[in-house]
């Protein structure tokens, strides 16, 4: 349903045999690539390969010929956000608004009790939106901030940015200068600057 299962899905994965960076030992992060064979796959000194043209699952035996190799990178790699999940009254109402927000698109087996939208570029966490019986209730413990796109000193970036934002189903909750507060359709919380 979702992503490529020829890729990995996480950062500094390739699609290609994984090559582990090489760990220093007091800092616990990757300071070279294992081999000497970074340059031969394409990898930075710090054994990282360029963005990847898009995610998946896993697949253990595209993997199987390097073991030591990604039990390596499992014990130098910290956990980051793959998906940031939403509580919704109708998920693909709710996907359909951030995938147009933030430039991307809704997975095209979404429906209303669960939908997906992938990462715009490189870099962000998937969102997944399930659909709950119960309506939210109060503020939100974690909201997202937004970056209007263009110059910090372009005048007008942002209030260009909320009036899109609006017009695809968002409300302004209280408007600043250099911060404005909004709610997507279904009431959460987010800012734009």
């Amino acid at each position: 349903m979702v992503g490529d299962p020829a890729r990995y899905d996480g950062p500094g994965l390739l699609a290609e045999p994984f090559v582990a960076p090489i760990v220093d030992p007091l800092l616990g992060q990757p300071t070279g690539c294992l081999e000497g064979r970074c340059a031969e796959l394409g990898l930075d000194r710090a054994g990282h390969p360029p963005p990847p043209e898009g995610i998946g699952d896993l697949d253990a035996t595209e993997n199987a010929a390097a073991p030591e190799c990604r039990e390596a990178y499992d014990r130098a790699v910290p956990s980051y956000i793959k998906t940031v999940t939403f509580d919704a009254a109708d998920a693909l109402v709710l996907a359909n608004f951030w995938a147009a927000a933030l430039g991307s698109n809704v997975d095209e087996d979404s429906t209303a009790e669960r939908a997906y939208v992938e990462a715009p570029g490189w870099g962000g966490p998937n969102m997944w939106f399930v659909r709950v019986p119960e309506p939210k209730t109060a503020k939100n413990r974690l909201h997202f901030d937004l970056r209007a796109p263009g110059r910090v000193d372009e005048p007008r970036r942002v209030d260009a940015e909320v009036a899109r934002l609006v017009a695809l189903g968002a409300t302004i909750v209280r408007a600043g200068s250099d911060l404005t507060v909004l709610r997507d359709p279904e009431g959460n919380e987010f800012c734009v600057e």
